[in-house]
């Protein structure tokens, strides 16, 4: 529920977010990507790219985010959240996503527009998991995918 006065934010809006994540992953010297979880109206939780600075191949930002929301309210059952991502989540990220099973997840470019981050087997192995999350994750993509790839374009993969 929007409170009187409050305007309903879009997708667009809440990726911008995500942006302003990825952006802040950059300057940490991480692959640019950036997460947001958001419930109604508001951003929950955020998070992005931390596998350089970590030192944590599994810091991608999807699971920094949901990592910090579980631990915010005490469960990692999330399946009244959405998940907000400039990237579409690798096939780690969507079986995290599944077991938290969050509903809906939103995303900027695809793979296709940074084969760098996903080529060969990584793509192969991420088709194979996105085809299983179908049942039961709805996605949508291509959300502000230019300025999402544009981040991307000269990164290097984690």
């Amino acid at each position: 529920m929007v409170h009187q006065g409050m305007q309903q934010r879009s997708d667009e809006d809440f990726m911008r977010e995500a942006i302003a994540e990825a952006k802040a992953a950059a300057k940490e010297g991480n692959a640019p990507i950036g997460a947001v979880i958001t419930i109604g109206n508001r951003i929950v939780a955020r998070g992005h790219n931390k596998v350089f600075t970590r030192y944590d191949i599994t810091a991608h930002a999807e699971v920094v985010a949901i990592q910090k929301l579980a631990k915010k309210i005490g469960t990692f059952e999330l399946k009244r959240y959405k998940l907000f991502s400039t990237f579409v989540p690798c096939a780690m990220c969507l079986a995290t996503i599944l077991r938290a099973n969050i509903p809906t997840v939103i995303y900027g470019a695809e793979a296709f527009d940074a084969p760098q981050f996903s080529s060969g087997i990584h793509q192969r192995v991420n088709r194979a998991v996105r085809r299983i999350a179908e049942d039961r994750i709805r996605f949508k993509g291509g959300v502000l995918r230019f300025e999402c790839a544009r981040l991307l374009a000269n990164a290097k993969p984690d």
